[in-house]
């Protein structure tokens, strides 16, 4: 999947012989388990049919001295070898069931994993419907890491309802694992993200979708309708509000040019659109819910840039005025924000007041 998902990448490079050696390198490996495998349950398997042969051996060269001593009867004989055939057989699978085993066990952990994972639309204990009111983001001493690799280390700072914020830092920095942090798709080895007075713990999944908009800078749209895909599964939406996400996100003209216009037919991932126009429909997907917090990670990074002017112009001047947080390599956009907080190794390094950190990095 990885392989056809990508092989424009792939013809581009040149990179199908290397492909092609790490898919040998990966069969050859999988062969190996799977030979290795055979040869254990083959042993275990001949071990049993040899231990139940070795015994009805034993059990007839018994029987024929205890006959010889006229300590039991012939009919006794064979009644034995036939009982201990019965209670012996057994032991001939025990090889196969051991290896059955040892697979339902793995696939006992891996779907009990998955079915203990509490899903966070579900009201825990902890959890209660809330409504988040205000725009306010607390971000208290939140650490994250992956595995031994520290990505976040220490991160602290306030947003007040309404407040804008830039977001940035050289690649790397950890702006994307920040801002997941913030929206609940990841939680943080310690420390707290609080929005609106509630820790984002014990906010349910559906009302974190409900109150933040987020437009993540890795674009996914899914087959079906540009409709569809704008309202992802909204109720009580009308073709208005539509229409007017889509103009504040600069698609709307190009989807009326259509055919069919909104019901026009997206194909696997969106790919029958061009970058700026997958990116400017993500984009009304996250405003179409007039979010009390809107969350942008690159929102704009495949757009030409008269669109781009336009829809930075939407996004700070938007009338229900929410929280913004928008991660971005372009001064443009940090002059509408009032805050920038540089990132650096996981670590802000520094945060105030935009005209007065741009003066300093300019020195």
């Amino acid at each position: 999947m990885e392989l056809l998902n990508n092989i424009e990448a792939v013809r581009t490079v040149a990179g199908g012989g290397f492909l092609e050696r790490r898919w040998d390198e990966t069969i050859d490996a999988s062969s190996k388990s799977i030979i290795k495998g055979r040869f254990v349950n083959n042993i275990a398997t001949t071990f049993s049919q040899s231990a139940l042969q070795i015994s009805s051996s034993g059990i007839v060269v018994v029987g024929v001295f205890l006959i010889a001593s006229q300590s039991i009867s012939t009919g006794a004989l064979i009644a034995c070898v036939i009982l201990s055939g019965r209670i012996l057989s057994p032991l001939v699978q025990i090889g196969q069931l051991l290896t059955k085993l040892n697979g339902a066990l793995l696939s006992y952990k891996n779907i009990d994993a998955l079915m203990s994972d509490v899903s966070r639309d579900e009201l825990t204990t902890d959890q209660k419907a809330v409504v988040i009111d205000k725009g306010q983001i607390q971000v208290n001493d939140l650490d994250y890491k992956i595995e031994d690799s520290k990505i976040l280390n220490k991160i602290n700072f306030n947003l007040k309802d309404g407040e804008k914020l830039g977001l940035v830092g050289p690649i790397g920095s950890g702006k994307t694992s920040l801002i997941k942090n913030i929206i609940g798709y990841i939680l943080p080895n310690s420390g707290t993200v609080f929005l609106s007075d509630y820790d984002i713990v014990n906010i349910p999944s559906k009302s974190l979708r409900e109150y933040i908009g987020y437009c993540s800078q890795n674009i996914q749209l899914f087959t079906g309708s540009i409709y569809d895909n704008i309202t992802s599964g909204l109720d009580n939406i009308i073709e208005e509000e539509v229409v007017e996400a889509a103009k504040l996100a600069c698609c709307h003209e190009f989807i009326a040019k259509l055919p069919g216009g909104y019901n026009y037919q997206l194909t696997e991932g969106g790919m029958n659109l061009s970058g700026g126009q997958r990116q400017s429909i993500s984009l009304a997907r996250a405003l179409i819910r007039k979010p009390k917090i809107l969350i942008l990670d690159e929102p704009t990074s495949s757009m030409d840039s008269e669109t781009e002017e336009k829809v930075v112009k939407n996004i700070f001047n938007l009338p229900y005025n929410p929280t913004i947080i928008i991660s971005t390599h372009r001064i443009q956009h940090l002059m509408n924000t009032d805050r920038v907080a540089i990132l650096v190794n996981g670590q802000i390094s520094r945060i105030g007041p935009t005209n007065d950190i741009i003066q300093k990095q300019k020195q």
